[in-house]
């Protein structure tokens, strides 16, 4: 019983599965690496005409999106708590209005009886 106390707040977070780096966070690290070998392979297709290159640009851009995007996370998450840059990207988007998750209001708090 002892076992399953020491070891239920491990159970709440990631784990770790490539370069540091959760699945959600290499899911988006593969998105944004196959979004740029798209990207990429659309402007080669335009200047070449190698149309057929789109299929291989797209993995090949997921697999360097999740590698050294992996790498640059991995430094850049040194020393930092866990679910910090997550954190910080709701805050930015709450700042910017497109979520509503957090409590912006300046100004005086009081309770009217």
């Amino acid at each position: 019983m002892a076992l399953l106390k020491d070891t239920a707040h491990r159970i709440d977070k990631e784990p770790v599965l490539f370069l540091g780096c959760s699945g959600t966070e290499i899911l988006s690290l593969a998105v944004v690496g196959a979004l740029a070998g798209i990207l990429l392979s659309v402007l080669l297709g335009l200047i070449t005409g190698l149309w057929f290159l789109i299929l291989p640009c797209l993995f090949i851009g997921a697999f360097v999106g999740v590698y050294k995007g992996g790498k640059i996370m991995m430094h850049k998450k040194e020393g930092k708590p866990e679910g910090y840059y997550g954190k910080i990207i709701l805050s930015w988007l709450s700042d910017q209005g497109i979520l509503k998750l957090f409590i912006n209001r300046s100004g005086y708090w009081s309770i009217r009886k």
